[in-house]
């Protein structure tokens, strides 16, 4: 039998079409004798903790010792929960990639219950790459490992798309979630956040913009935009901005646009031939990630600490007592 273990599945369930229901309601219903020969003596003593799950079988591997038992009792316990959790992971991986163990096969898959399968590869110029940058597809069935997670595979879904040479997707979004989708957002938070970095670092160096309203601390100014009343003309514009980008996004991800992720038509600076706009790509990327970690350990820095970047919290100052002749007017 070739099939995969969801179609093997769907296939005990419908059977081979000439019958009415597959081979699973023969295993069902065989389960369910042994669940009610078994669950209904137990009832009938009263279950308890003892007795939970004894069924009088593998007695002979038991150890004699009652510490040594009760050791063993916890392992199988433990290790039923742990199953439990790894079999639902399992089902679930298997259902969204569609390939079997270990689900992140870097050839691509033709089965229909993969959601990688449907991903459309970037235009031309989001797939010119130097040479030693090579296309990600695995020979045969096998599958390539990643470069910068080195024991997991690569997930297809990278494949076309700017820093598919690091092969980063530990946790396989990209194979749940559509990489255009995942690419507009990355893109999105990684220029906000450069922005946000510079316009925090501007201001704890005392660049503000005019007017008393504006004469606040980074750490305030959340607070008192608020209460100036500049918040709501913000989110109008923003709101506004955003439901245009939205409207290309959705033609771009039902196909009606030739439009790729994070390309809102600025063309200043950029670069006219295609090595260039990948390495612009790929410094923007990586940049944006960056930023999103610096301005994460910014905004923690500024509150805990309470000062303005760099954020050097300094000692106070202190008299020396111990010998005023050799200390005195010297600080610690």
């Amino acid at each position: 039998y070739t099939k995969s273990v969801l179609e093997a599945h769907t296939a005990c369930i419908l059977g081979d079409g000439t019958s009415a229901t597959g081979p699973l309601v023969q295993v069902a219903l065989f389960v369910f004798i042994i669940e009610m020969l078994t669950t209904f003596p137990k009832c009938r003593e009263g279950l308890t903790l003892e007795n939970a799950g004894d069924y009088q079988l593998g007695l002979n591997f038991l150890p004699k010792d009652e510490a040594k038992a009760k050791e063993m009792k916890l392992k199988e316990l433990k290790n039923g929960r742990l199953a439990m959790i790894a079999f639902g992971g399992a089902i679930t991986q298997a259902a969204l990639t569609g390939n079997g163990f270990p689900w992140l096969f870097a050839q691509r898959s033709n089965c229909g219950a993969s959601l990688a399968s449907g991903v459309r590869p970037a235009s031309k110029q989001f797939t010119a790459r130097s040479s030693p940058a090579v296309a990600m597809r695995a020979e045969g069935s096998g599958y390539k490992m990643s470069k910068s997670v080195p024991f997991l595979p690569v997930s297809p879904a990278l494949e076309g798309y700017v820093g598919e040479e690091d092969g980063f997707d530990p946790m396989g979004f990209s194979l749940a979630i559509d990489i255009r989708w995942l690419r507009e957002a990355e893109l999105k938070h990684g220029r906000v956040c450069m922005l946000a970095t510079v316009g925090w670092i501007a201001t704890d160096l005392g660049l503000r913009v005019p007017g008393e309203a504006f004469q606040v601390s980074t750490i305030q100014a959340h607070d008192a935009m608020v209460k100036f009343g500049s918040m709501t003309q913000m989110l109008c514009w923003i709101g506004y901005a955003e439901l245009f980008g939205y409207l290309a996004i959705i033609k771009m991800m039902e196909g009606e646009t030739d439009r790729v992720p994070g390309d809102f038509g600025l063309r200043w600076l950029y670069p006219k031939d295609e090595k260039g706009q990948y390495e612009m790509q790929m410094k923007e990327l990586r940049n944006g990630r960056l930023a999103m970690l610096a301005f994460s350990g910014i905004a923690t820095a500024g509150v805990l600490t309470g000062k303005p970047w760099p954020f050097f919290a300094m000692r106070p100052e202190k008299r020396c007592s111990a010998a005023p002749a050799v200390c005195s007017g010297t600080t610690l």
